[in-house]
């Protein structure tokens, strides 16, 4: 018994040494791959690497993530509280990393800098990592815009996206819960056409809200 408990906890041992080497050579790995894709500012407050939250594949995080605009480096795009990554540990040895599942936490987007959103490069092709059939999960999110001062939240609930069930033009519902100061919560099914080859959000504007407020579309790639 004591033989067993004594290799369990060298193991142990060596999976998190293991894991602190890894950690730099990942991150290193993952900022040179989001520095390629997206056009603006990346700042995040800590980097981790884990053999035991998604065992058996490894993950990694960033915290405290912020894409800022590039030019101004005072306008915050995008906020979340972490990017979460599940990794195939036998694609450590490979050329690319195999990417499982990407999950954004806690995401939010302003609005009113939509003119300065091409946030992706359209010509951006994987270099170390393969994400061709990852899964990608947005669990919350908010959507926020100050018209007047006033602060207005949407809190869309997308599905699970599965990477290589996209398609090159795609129309896609989900529900969306409005929030205004003063006013009651409301909510109703917004519906959106995603064209992956123009990189644009199109809003059906259901809400009535969105193409009075000009948010009716949103670029992601550079033009």
């Amino acid at each position: 018994m004591k033989l067993i408990i004594s290799i369990g906890f060298s193991l142990l041992l060596l999976l998190l040494f293991f894991s602190q080497i890894l950690n730099k050579q990942l991150e290193s790995v993952f900022k040179q791959e989001i520095n390629h894709l997206v056009r603006v500012e990346l700042q995040y407050s800590n980097f981790s690497t884990s053999f035991f939250k998604n065992f058996p594949d490894l993950s990694i995080k960033f915290s405290h993530v912020i894409l800022l605009n590039d030019t101004s480096k005072i306008d915050t795009l995008v906020k979340l509280e972490s990017i979460q990554a599940s990794i195939s540990p036998f694609s450590i040895f490979d050329n690319q990393l195999n990417i499982s599942t990407i999950k954004f936490n806690n995401a939010e987007l302003f609005l009113d800098y939509l003119e300065k959103w091409q946030i992706f490069r359209k010509d951006w092709k994987p270099q170390r990592i393969n994400i061709q059939h990852s899964e990608i999960q947005i669990p919350f999110s908010s959507w926020i815009y100050y018209r007047k001062k006033q602060k207005i939240s949407y809190f869309p609930t997308f599905p699970i996206i599965h990477l290589d069930q996209i398609q090159a033009s795609q129309r896609s519902c989900f529900p969306v819960l409005v929030r205004k100061k003063n006013q009651p919560d409301y909510s109703k099914n917004e519906c959106v056409l995603f064209d992956l080859k123009q990189g644009k959000l199109l809003f059906e504007d259901s809400l009535g809200i969105f193409k009075k407020e000009g948010l009716n579309q949103i670029n992601f790639y550079e033009q």
